[in-house]
Order: structure tokens, then C-alpha cells, then sequence
């Protein structure tokens, strides 16, 4: 729902952070969005693929940028972390800037897609409907009365 109220691109996407390691920044368990660039800098935090051993995506901080081969790699960081990461991302391996981070929404998300997350959704929107058309049921009985 929040992707659809913001006025951008549709090419931004969305993930929950499944680890400590951009806290305080990013807290683990918020959900993020990322929009590709055309260009890349020191301080960006972005999200880059995987690897074949661990294909889920990581979000890290620019560290530092290196021309190597006539091409450009970047070093990454995550702010909880000591070191560097062991690998460099390439220019092409980035799926894109972050630009949203929303603390803790990603374990609603994980709830509403169990049964008992479903469940409680669903009756929230039957209260809801409930509590928004019965008010309106009993005004227009009232008028519809006394027109006639």
C-alpha cells in the first residue's frame, strides 16, 4: 500500500532486513526500498545480489570506490560492522540506492502472510466496513423517512 502513494518511478522495489548489520541506521525487521541510479557514491547505502552460496540480497554502505580492469568496484560496509565486506560489488551487481527504510513494518508483513496474520486482517476489515456502514445504513433510512 505505501508503494502506491509515492509519486516516483515503478521501478523501485521493496524488502524486509533480515540482519543486524546497518543497525542503528536500518533496524532489522524494517522494511526498505531501493530505486536504481545511474551513479553510485561514497556514503550511498544500496542493495547489491548475492552470491551463488547466499543469493539474498544485502544492503551495505559505500566505503570506498575502486577502478580496477577500466572498471569500477565498490567497497562495502555495514554500519554494525567491523570490517569491510570480503567481497567487492560491481557496478552491475546493484540493484539499486535505498531511499526509504521503515523500522519494524517488515514483521507485520511476515505476521499478515500467516494464517493467523490473514485472519486478523480479515476481521479488521469486516469491523471496519461494519463500523463505517452501519452509521450510513441509519442516515439514509432516517432521510429516506422523512421524504416520505
Amino acid at each position: 500500500m505505501l508503494g502506491s502513494a509515492l509519486p516516483i518511478d515503478d521501478n523501485y522495489e521493496f524488502m524486509v532486513v533480515e540482519s543486524g548489520s546497518m543497525e542503528p541506521v536500518i533496524k532489522t525487521g524494517s522494511v526498505l526500498a531501493y530505486i536504481p541510479r545511474a551513479e553510485y557514491g561514497v556514503g550511498d547505502i544500496i542493495t547489491f545480489t548475492g552470491t551463488e552460496v547466499n543469493p539474498t540480497p544485502t544492503t551495505h554502505r559505500i566505503v570506498e570506490a575502486v577502478v580496477e580492469d577500466g572498471g569500477l568496484l565498490y567497497v562495502t560496509k555495514g554500519d554494525a560492522n567491523e570490517d569491510v565486506d570480503y567481497r567487492q560489488v560491481r557496478e552491475e551487481e546493484i540493484l539499486g540506492k535505498v531511499f526509504l527504510s521503515v523500522p519494524y513494518a517488515g514483521y507485520m508483513s511476515a505476521y499478515l502472510a500467516t494464517p493467523n496474520g490473514k485472519s486478523v486482517m480479515a476481521t479488521v476489515v469486516i469491523v471496519l466496513l461494519v463500523t463505517i456502514f452501519i452509521p450510513w445504513g441509519r442516515f439514509l433510512r432516517k432521510e429516506n423517512n422523512e421524504q416520505l
